[in-house]
């Protein structure tokens, strides 16, 4: 049986981070969400649902998507923001539990997913590690702003996406993972990068990148360091996509990892 998958990313580079891992990909015009294509890895039919940014864009993207077709598995990708000095930028954080705006909400990971997510950055050869995901409602833009975070949930990378995923996951009864790459370390600040990116398109605003550039001397050095850290999480992502999406989920090589994670 061939697993039908979303994957759901706010940014078009993310989206294209799994893109390049799928074959056969044409935009779905019935899925309810005009971001929306479909493609193929082995075992699996993929849909990939580009969001644009925030947790409103998301949860009605993941409703549209859950109301189209039947899905066994739900999966976030994207950057984050790291919110402890062991992330670097490039470093993934496979999501045990994500944490709504203001941390009312808590959403578990499904264990075998993430077990799988974490299995493919393994082999992808990236650095990885388990922890909980913080659902912003804006931008962390300073120090003290990641740190202000990482009190209020406990959690180590912060992201705007994925909670209003989960949720609808939850009352879809659709397994639900989060994987994320890290942008943005804790000691780096995004100050300029406010308002540079249109939220519904995820790309950048060209009107508010010329007035910055013109009045904010300080833009130029940030938007040099935040392209160097995007290398990075796309490389990442990447890799753990196309290690991800490699290997037949009905494979016996599939299916004997997934047992020794379970020992």
């Amino acid at each position: 049986m061939v697993e039908r998958i979303a994957i759901f990313a706010a940014l078009p580079w993310e989206e294209r981070s799994v893109r390049r891992s799928l074959e056969g990909v044409a935009r779905v015009h019935s899925a309810g969400w005009p971001a929306t294509w479909a493609g193929h890895a082995p075992g699996r039919e993929v849909w990939l649902v580009r969001t644009g940014i925030g947790e409103e864009r998301a949860r009605a993207a993941a409703q549209a998507i859950a109301q189209a077709q039947r899905f066994d598995a739900f999966l976030v990708t994207g950057c984050c923001a790291g919110l402890t000095t062991e992330l670097e930028p490039g470093d993934v954080v496979v999501a045990d539990s994500v944490y709504g705006s203001g941390g009312a909400q808590r959403f578990p990971a499904d264990l075998d997913l993430r077990s799988t997510l974490h299995d493919a950055a393994s082999r992808a050869g990236v650095r990885v590690s388990l922890g909980a995901h913080a659902c912003c409602g804006e931008l962390l833009a300073t120090i003290e702003d990641k740190r202000r975070a990482a009190s209020q949930y406990g959690a180590v990378v912060a992201e705007m996406e994925s909670a209003a995923i989960a949720r609808v996951a939850l009352r879809a009864a659709v397994p639900f993972a989060a994987v994320r790459a890290v942008l943005d370390p804790l000691d780096a600040e995004l100050r300029h990068a406010t308002g540079l990116v249109d939220p519904a398109s995820g790309r950048v605003r060209p009107l508010h990148l010329i007035g910055k550039l013109a009045t904010a001397p300080g833009v130029w050095p940030e938007l040099l360091a935040m392209q160097k850290m995007m290398r990075a999480a796309r490389t990442s992502l990447e890799r753990v996509h196309a290690a991800l999406l490699s290997q037949d989920p009905r494979s016996p090589a599939h299916a004997e990892a997934r047992a020794g994670e379970g020992g």
